[in-house]
């Protein structure tokens, strides 16, 4: 079975660019890159999921999407809008991937989402944790890809 590492690049407000790596855990059945960008409009024509709540009763609405990803081959460079995740709760929510810390949003801001080098059928599952990430919450996302 071949390796499968993540990418994850965060662009912040000052548009400073932030890299880290995350290796998806053995048996982990995808090879999907994503990057992410600090701030977006929602818009009506892309997935969207907020974060309601605050802590251990935070969750997903909605907590499954369906989103495409960039097949251009140019890894979302240009970045490219494909779904979006808002934190409509009260306090800062932590998102977690593959059990590592992925990126944390304050009350009332959202992300957008790129993908890339996944195919059609892969899923990939965020999760909702607490600051120090020694407890994952119940909120879930699972998003499938589309293309």
């Amino acid at each position: 079975m071949r390796k499968l590492m993540n990418r994850l690049a965060i662009v912040s407000l000052i548009s400073l660019p932030i890299g880290a790596a995350l290796t998806v855990p053995a048996g982990a059945t995808t090879g999907v890159h994503f990057r992410i960008m600090g701030v977006y409009n929602v818009r009506p024509d892309q997935p969207n999921s907020n974060i309601v709540g605050q802590g251990s009763t935070a969750k997903f609405k909605p907590k499954k999407l369906t989103s495409a990803e960039d097949t251009s081959g140019n890894m979302c460079d240009p970045f490219i809008a494909e779904m979006s995740i808002t934190n409509t709760g009260t306090k800062t929510a932590y998102i977690t991937y593959a059990g590592a810390p992925f990126f944390k949003l304050k009350k009332g801001t959202g992300t957008d989402i790129c993908w890339y080098g996944g195919q059609a059928g892969d899923v990939v599952v965020l999760n909702l944790s607490n600051k120090a990430n020694t407890i994952t919450y119940a909120g879930k996302l699972t998003i499938t890809l589309s293309s």
